[in-house]
């Protein structure tokens, strides 16, 4: 039961995070909006086209550092009407080093066939998760997170939570927690119905917030994703070039949530506590996460150049199994303003599964102008539709004994084909400097629906409700996609009369707005109807990119 339990934690936006491409590279590829499949040439683009590596007739080697600055603006709404009261920004710089490898080509002395092979090893970042977002509220007496709590653990008889580790049991890990820290507890001789620690109770029965509340959110993401690659190419008759990569993705994710709620007067809050008074002052809830993962996957490319001046390109990726690795762990504390704070942990959670990825596909053509530069334009598409969890020890030739049958049913349902379109051009100042600029428009894989009723449907929405759609009761209509990703690229590079070059990129890239409730709605009246929405935060999202290659030709 407790293995089950853990397994459902497992979400689509799991799958797509893990899953998530966001190229970066050398410099000289970031650049140019990593429009390189028609290109090659550059260790950048190894990852994109296996056949990248044999297109220049000499050895390599790169080192690329840099740094990430993620920002956010935050806004809130206390009721999730549409109205934003206050508003933060945030930002987080990190140190990254996207890119390092070495290619080395090999003349087989032959005139006409295979002319050259290469070898390489390279390790480029295709994804960053450094994202920040801090938004803070005053005077919310409507809703709370321990109000939220007490909900979620209606009909949880008491005793359940003495159990020598209730953690263990069928209850959500977080509601223990909330329950044994003190942001929960019974009432009025009942033992299965729960009140939050900042609310009361009036004389008919009806709990309420006797007072406003400043309430804080604050999540942090960080790590990567990086791709080992073993690379060999080949170069036939200067016309055609080949590659293979066999990849081996690595992954860090760390992810932390932090929420409190505090009485901006503690008057309004009085507790008791067996024969104890005291008054409510604050609250605080913490998740931290943490995922490791590594896989394998093969990568097949071309690139054919028809006549001087114009290169084609084409590479195809088979899906990757990953294994993933996850702990995470809880705790709470609350503080009263004359008494000990009472504080709990949860213990730290494990588990781990394999992940099928999406396939993808790069199409690409590239156009030359004598010496002077060059402009390319690359399409790619990723399934996300083929995602699938699947447990390390389970036989699923029967759905009924898959664990994750509902979410790799929601995989089908609620994601489509990701598109990407890359535009980048080269301009060379004078023989030795260039000048770069890049574009990258991706479409999100993500289909909100439209239900029978009218209302709007996420991959969320349709999992709460799971069986209710599933049996027919709701129905799902029309869906359109998610928003986009833009980024912006602009880049320098010197090149010597020798050896060695090196280059500068900048890269701007602005994602969607995003909407989450860091507690979720609780308050409904007899019909089911929601009465008081929680709050929602928006927050629009960039990551700022400022890379420096270094390398060596020989």
């Amino acid at each position: 039961m407790f293995s089950g339990i853990l397994a459902g934690a497992q979400t689509m936006y799991d799958a797509m995070t893990f899953s998530e491409v966001n190229y970066y590279g050398t410099a000289r590829s970031m650049s140019l909006g990593n429009a390189m499949t028609a290109l090659g040439g550059d260790l950048g683009s190894v990852g994109i086209n296996p056949a990248g590596s044999a297109v220049n007739p000499y050895w390599q080697f790169t080192l690329t550092p840099g740094f990430s600055i993620a920002s956010s603006n935050s806004r809130w709404s206390t009721l999730d009407n549409g109205i934003y009261d206050y508003r933060n920004n945030s930002s987080k710089t990190r140190f990254i080093f996207p890119n390092t490898g070495l290619t080395m080509n090999f003349e087989t002395g032959n005139r006409h066939g295979l002319k050259r092979y290469t070898f390489g090893f390279v390790v480029n970042t295709t994804a960053n998760h450094l994202a920040v977002d801090n938004i803070f509220a005053t005077g919310n007496s409507n809703t709370s997170m321990a109000g939220c709590f007490a909900s979620g653990a209606y009909g949880i008889d008491a005793t359940e939570f003495d159990a020598s580790n209730p953690y263990k049991g069928n209850i959500p890990w977080n509601t223990v927690l909330a329950q044994q820290s003190g942001m929960i507890a019974t009432f009025g001789g009942k033992t299965d119905e729960y009140i939050g620690i900042n609310e009361t109770i009036d004389s008919e029965n009806n709990i309420y917030i006797p007072g406003p509340l400043k309430q804080r959110s604050f999540t942090m993401s960080s790590g990567s994703k990086s791709d080992i690659i073993m690379n060999f190419g080949a170069d036939i008759n200067d016309k055609l070039y080949l590659g293979f990569n066999l990849g081996i993705p690595t992954l860090q994710y760390v992810y932390s949530e932090t929420f409190s709620e505090a009485a901006l007067d503690p008057a309004d809050f009085p507790v008791t506590m067996g024969i104890i008074s005291t008054n409510y002052d604050s609250s605080l809830y913490r998740y931290g996460y943490q995922a490791e993962m590594d896989g394998i996957y093969a990568k097949f490319g071309l690139i054919y150049v028809p006549v001087k001046g114009v290169r084609l390109g084409a590479a195809i990726k088979t899906p990757t199994l990953l294994t993933v690795r996850e702990t995470w762990q809880l705790d709470a504390t609350v503080n009263y303003t004359s008494l000990k704070s009472t504080q709990s942990s949860s213990p730290v959670g494990e588990w781990s599964y394999d992940l099928r990825t999406p396939w993808e596909a790069n199409f690409g053509a590239a156009f030359t102008f004598a010496d002077k530069g060059f402009v390319s334009l690359d399409y790619e598409m990723m399934d996300y539709s083929i995602m699938k969890f699947v447990e390390h020890t389970m036989d699923d030739s029967f759905y009924a004994d898959d664990p994750y049958y509902q979410q790799n049913r929601i995989n089908r349902l609620f994601c489509g084909v990701s598109h990407s379109l890359r535009l980048g051009a080269e301009y060379k100042i004078i023989p030795s400097v260039s000048v770069r600029a890049g574009f990258n428009l991706t479409t999100s894989p993500e289909k909100i629906y439209k239900d029978n009723l009218g209302l709007t449907v996420t991959a969320s929405d349709y999992s709460n409700f799971f069986d209710d759609f599933e049996s027919g009761r709701y129905r799902l209509g029309d869906w359109t996609y998610s928003d986009s990703r833009r980024s912006y690229a602009l880049g320098l590079g010197y090149s010597s009369n020798g050896s060695f070059f090196a280059d500068a990129a900048f890269r701007l890239n602005r994602y969607p707005a995003s909407y989450r409730k860091p507690y979720a709605d609780y308050i409904y009246d007899n019909d089911g109807v929601l009465d008081t929405a929680s709050p929602v935060i928006r927050t629009d999202r960039t990551l700022c990119d400022l890379l420096f290659t270094f390398g060596w030709r020989f």
